[in-house]
């Protein structure tokens, strides 16, 4: 049994966003990448499932906290690990920190598996190796949240997805998510504050040349960010920011 991973990585230009800063989509890509790394190990990766039996990973639901940003060229260290999964959710937890251990954030996810011929979940007895998990390693923060949509949201954009946002399955990839909600706040703002949390809820997959309606609210210091598409929820958002602090 394999309970956890680790990475340390030094952040490049494609993870920093103008400020130099790690960006919230940098880490998810980041976060996917271990994630893959980790299910290989367990014998579960995308090349041991999609081929032989047409199962692939699909992320539904994300937490997201962050302390502190680091910046390009430093070194961050990830960890990654997995809880039981006794029905259809599979639970997996990050955490980031300074290679001296000082933290810098962590996030918790919900993932499916996905029968991609037979367009149905599967249960954790369809995976071909054991998923156990190491259960004395707990989880870095709450889980995921339901986004409930509040009552003054209003359309703010229509985005068409495009090819820079889409991976190998030609759908939306879960980390360009982040690149259009925090494109709808002004470069001012971006620049003076950190994504402190994010909550996002996948509902539906995201097609190339797809055009989705961005619905937008902020209620008691929270931003809701809501996209659809022929009034069918594509994907929701909650996110909260925080002013940079000195060092942060």
């Amino acid at each position: 049994m394999i309970g956890q991973i680790t990475r340390n990585i030094n952040l490049c230009a494609f993870d920093s966003d103008f400020t130099g800063r790690w960006k919230p989509a940098g880490i998810m890509v980041r976060m996917q990448e271990i994630a893959e790394d980790h299910a290989t190990a367990l014998g579960c990766g995308r090349r041991d499932m999609v081929e032989e039996t047409g199962m692939v990973w699909m992320l539904t639901r994300l937490h997201l906290e962050m302390q502190k940003y680091p910046t390009i060229a430093q070194d961050v260290l990830i960890k990654t690990w997995h809880a039981p999964a006794p029905r259809l959710i599979f639970p997996r937890y990050f955490s980031f920190s300074y290679p001296d251990g000082e933290p810098l954030g962590c996030a918790s996810s919900d993932w499916i598996l996905f029968n991609i011929h037979k367009r149905c979940l599967m249960r954790p007895g369809a995976l071909r190796v054991p998923y156990e998990a190491d259960e004395s390693l707990v989880a870095p923060t709450r889980p995921p949240q339901r986004i409930r949509e509040p009552e003054n949201l209003r359309t703010v954009e229509i985005r068409r997805v495009r090819y820079s946002d889409t991976d190998m399955n030609i759908h939306m990839n879960n980390a360009s998510y982040a690149d259009w909600i925090c494109d709808l706040f002004p470069t001012e703002w971006l620049a003076s504050h950190m994504l402190a949390e994010l909550d996002i809820s996948f509902s539906a997959e995201a097609s190339m040349d797809q055009e989705i309606e961005l619905k937008m609210a902020e209620k008691d210091g929270c931003f809701y960010v809501f996209g659809e598409t022929n009034g069918k929820n594509v994907f929701s958002a909650a996110l909260i920011w925080k002013g940079y602090s000195k060092g942060g």
